[in-house]
Order: structure tokens, then C-alpha cells, then sequence
């Protein structure tokens, strides 16, 4: 090939490369400068979130109304409850006690089991059906995920030390 020809040929395709880099560059510059939202619908972090403040709504009736917020603190103080009335019970005979489904994870089921006494059965199931109510709308309300793995009942219930433990495993001692 000529050398002119070989220098045009050459300048030519700096020019092209050229080009294609300065599109690419104006391209990321005009994304960077812009102001649109792309991520409204997605779930936020929980990290970014603000905590529930202690202000929010404190439902006063059994049945939450929905278009009420619920506070974490509100949780905290009904599984507050729930544990003192368990906590006041000392366990000796493990067939004295059940056990219950409480809260709700973000994707479904149960979000964990607990050990009640039966003398206590109806106070605690109240409590617990108003806890699990208010987690499924606390967890919706902040666009809450989890690991959605099946948390299974417990296979039995044993008293150790005057506790009740929750058996999952008959393997383990």
C-alpha cells in the first residue's frame, strides 16, 4: 500500500475511534447529570430506612385498623407482654405446656415458635394473634425482606431448669 494512502488510512481510523469515545463520553456525562429516579419502586435498604419513632399510633382496640402505622415499639411491648406471662411460669412437667406460632415473616409463615404454659393459654393466644397481626402490617408498611426459609414447629417441648425449651431436633440432647 502507498504511504499516503497509509496515512489516510491510519487518520481515518483515529478519527473513528476518536468519535466513538467522545460518544461514549457524552453519553455517561448526560447519565450522570441526570435527575431521574429509577429506583422508586425498589425496596429500600434497611440500613437507609429511619427507625419507627415511639410517636407513631398506639392501636387501642384488639383488631388493628388498617390505615394505622405500627411502631416497632408497640411490637416490643406486646412480645413484652407475652414473655412475662411465659416468664412467670416455672416449667416441671413439659406436657403442662404448647406451643405457638408468633409473628409473621416478610414473605410468609411464621417468623418464629414459642413455649407457653395451657393455664395461660387463652391470654397468651390473644396476644399472640394481635402481635402476628401487627407484624404482617409492620413488615408491610416498611417493605420488609427475609430469607423466607420455613421455620417448622417444634417437635416437642422439654423443661430444663425450670425453662421450656423447644425441641427441633431429637438428635441433639
Amino acid at each position: 500500500m502507498p504511504r499516503k494512502m497509509t496515512i489516510f488510512v491510519k487518520t481515518f481510523f483515529m478519527m473513528k475511534t476518536g468519535s466513538v469515545v467522545l460518544v461514549i463520553c457524552c453519553m455517561m456525562l448526560a447519565g450522570c447529570l441526570s435527575k431521574k429516579k429509577l429506583n422508586e419502586n425498589l425496596p429500600v435498604d434497611l440500613g437507609m430506612r429511619p427507625r419507627p419513632s415511639d410517636s407513631t399510633v398506639v392501636l387501642q382496640t384488639d383488631q388493628p385498623k388498617s390505615d394505622s402505622m405500627v411502631s416497632w415499639s408497640q411490637l416490643q411491648h406486646i412480645r413484652g407482654s407475652i414473655d412475662s406471662i411465659v416468664s412467670g411460669k416455672i416449667c416441671d412437667d413439659a406436657s403442662a405446656w404448647r406451643s405457638a406460632p408468633l409473628g409473621s415473616k416478610p414473605c410468609g409463615g411464621p417468623a418464629e415458635y414459642i413455649a407457653y404454659p395451657k393455664e395461660s393459654e387463652s391470654a397468651v393466644l390473644k396476644l399472640v394473634t394481635r402481635y402476628t397481626a401487627l407484624h404482617t402490617r409492620y413488615n408491610r408498611q416498611n417493605q420488609l425482606q427475609s430469607d423466607c426459609i420455613m421455620v417448622t414447629p417444634p417437635l416437642e417441648i422439654r423443661c430444663e431448669s425450670g425453662k421450656p425449651v423447644l425441641v427441633y431436633d431429637k438428635s441433639k440432647k
